[in-house]
């Protein structure tokens, strides 16, 4: 059979076919913002696509309002200028175009879903990339950094794991080594081999230790504890991604002092089999409990629903954390 050579109206109409739940896309390749779905392209040259080379980050839409945009704006220049990248961005500049990309996205769903907006749950997802030009892996070897940034539906675990918890299991993936770890990166290629890892074996989630078997994270989430010693803690920064949603909860279980020592520890394997509880926490989650490990039960904290109630309370409008989408 001959490949057919497509003209430009017969790749439109294909990746009309094809398109999924994105309602908004900025790119600085473009210099704008479209709402087509078959639009939302970045191109093949640019090393975000071919070398992973660039940062990202997801945050959620809800209420009317980005949560925790600022905090993740912190991170993302943050991992950026680890790799030297985005030098040419001005933060003011990223989040006015968020901003905009975001109401453009909300009007698109209001307008797909019939939904009030005010109802709209999505995620906002921005990439700083190396930019087009080459397959080359030289970083110099480009057109320029680029922004893109691009509003989708958002995907929340069923009420009923709120409620029973989720099954976690021990990762085999080695975790990233080093500063790597803590740069939110486009390379994700061990993260994708630990989802795998946990749809494979009928998980909700596997979570990975580093060479000195203390508990590091989970394919895109956090995980934290309330130890046997009734002790809120998460691993330590030196081997994890600083996780956002994971930061606010802390916080607010420190303004509530719902618990007497709170902060970052070495965790092992045994600490965890002993815990008084165990939390996967993350952007689309906010926070859950874990009540199995590797087939074991584990209890329920009664900070949970404490934590969970606060959590979204904090992502309501008036919240100081929330940046209303005008």
């Amino acid at each position: 059979m001959q490949t057919p050579k497509l003209s430009a109206a017969d790749v439109s109409e294909i990746l009309k076919s094809k398109s999924g739940s994105y309602y908004a896309m900025y790119s600085s390749w473009l210099g704008g913002v479209v709402t087509e779905p078959h639009l939302m392209a970045i191109p093949m040259d640019d090393h975000l696509v071919h070398r992973g080379d660039g940062v990202f980050e997801a945050i959620k839409i809800v209420n009317g309002g980005v949560y925790l945009l600022e905090e993740h704006l912190d991170r993302l220049f943050v991992s950026a200028a680890k790799i030297g990248l985005g030098t040419q961005f001005l933060r003011e500049d990223l989040k006015r175009i968020v901003l905009q990309t975001c109401k453009i996205g909300l009007e698109e769903i209001v307008q797909r879903k019939s939904v009030p907006r005010h109802q709209v749950s999505a995620i906002v997802r921005l990439f700083i990339s190396r930019g087009p030009g080459s397959f080359s892996p030289n970083p110099y070897d480009t057109k320029g950094h680029q922004f893109y940034c691009v509003v989708t539906d958002s995907k929340m675990m069923s009420a009923e794991k709120y409620a029973g918890g989720v099954s976690v299991g021990k990762s085999e993936i080695p975790v990233k080594q080093g500063w790597f770890a803590t740069v939110k990166s486009c390379n994700y290629l061990a993260n994708v081999l630990m989802k795998k890892e946990s749809v494979d074996r009928s998980l909700d989630f596997t979570v990975a230790f580093n060479g000195d078997g203390f508990l590091a994270e989970s394919s895109t989430e956090n995980i934290f504890l309330i130890d046997r010693n009734s002790r809120m803690i998460h691993p330590r920064w030196d081997y994890i991604l600083k996780g956002t949603m994971m930061i606010r909860a802390f916080e607010l279980a420190q303004e509530n002092q719902w618990l007497s020592v709170i902060g970052a520890a070495d965790i092992s394997e045994a600490d965890l089999l002993l815990c008084q509880g165990a939390f996967m926490v993350g952007t689309t989650l906010d926070v859950i409990p874990v009540t199995q490990y590797e087939g074991k039960k584990l209890p329920v904290s009664n900070i949970y629903e404490k934590l969970l109630k606060a959590l979204r309370a904090d992502q309501q409008q008036g919240s100081k954390k929330l940046t209303i989408i005008d």
